[in-house]
């Protein structure tokens, strides 16, 4: 059985940012992943939008952590020639009758550290986005989007640089926590077992099942599983829109809301 230091499993933008992480402090790092390219699954399955920070409970690590991670990965975009574009968003009212609601999405945007949002008009924001009717809007000028494959390809070439290996086509099948580490079964054409010092469960919307794998591991660990499912769909043509447009939340989600990608696509 082969010995190592960290595995981590996944290779979507969580396990490489991790891995590039580890990597930056000297770990040993090998990042496994069943798919035959890194980012295959919900890492290109998004917006792409790099988020303000406005929606989420005060104190909350949600709340801290995309202000947080907004700064990073804006300078991180910006030293490692990512493509990004910082656009802004508008958060419109359609009727009176929720403006209420922006302002509540205000007032916690500022408990959150987020202190640039502003208001609009329905004439200011006809003047940014024809195509867009409304009564009142929040601006969002920090909101922006981003080439996620460019990025994800920029962490796995610092952790590759830093030492760190990637074997793709390497599924889970099973593993165990031993006395001194954890074993990793992995399948594919060429099945081996690995043994780590500690392993980094990033698979995505497979990772409560790749844990039940693991023998040893104590199911208090393992959360439940809640899927929630978005559908997204490419306008036809050129976009009215040139930048994120959204509606005040709704429950269970953000709404019905466009963005636009790096190439100015709906």
């Amino acid at each position: 059985m082969e010995r190592c230091d960290i595995i981590v499993i996944g290779a979507g933008v969580l396990g490489l940012a991790i891995a590039r992480a580890l990597s930056l402090v000297g770990r040993e790092v090998i990042v496994i992943d069943k798919a035959n390219a890194i980012g295959t699954e919900t890492s290109s399955r998004h917006s792409e939008i790099i988020h303000a920070g406005i929606y989420y409970p005060k104190n909350s690590l949600k709340a801290k952590l995309c202000l947080k991670g907004k700064r990073a990965i804006y300078k991180y975009c910006e030293d490692r020639g990512v493509e990004f574009k910082k656009l802004g968003k508008i958060v419109v009212a359609t009727k009176k009758e929720q403006i209420s609601e922006l302002e509540d999405i205000k007032k916690n945007a500022e408990l959150n550290g987020v202190m640039d949002l502003s208001w609009l008009t329905a004439a200011e924001v006809n003047s940014l986005e024809p195509s867009v009717s409304c009564v009142k809007a929040l601006w969002s000028p920090s909101t922006g989007i981003l080439d996620s494959h460019a990025f994800m390809l920029a962490l796995l070439g610092d952790a590759e640089n830093l030492g760190a290996t990637l074997a793709l086509l390497t599924p889970v099948t099973g593993g165990e926590v031993l006395s001194s580490g954890i074993r990793i079964d992995c399948g594919g054409d060429d099945p081996m077992s690995l043994r780590a010092n500690g392993v980094i469960n990033c698979g995505g919307l497979w990772s409560q099942n790749i844990a039940k794998k693991i023998i040893g591991l104590d199911k208090k660990h393992i959360p439940e599983t809640y899927y929630c499912k978005g559908n997204y769909y490419i306008l036809s043509g050129k976009s009215p829109f040139t930048r994120p447009i959204y509606p005040v939340p709704e429950k269970g989600g953000l709404g019905v809301h466009v963005t636009v990608d790096m190439a100015g696509q709906g």
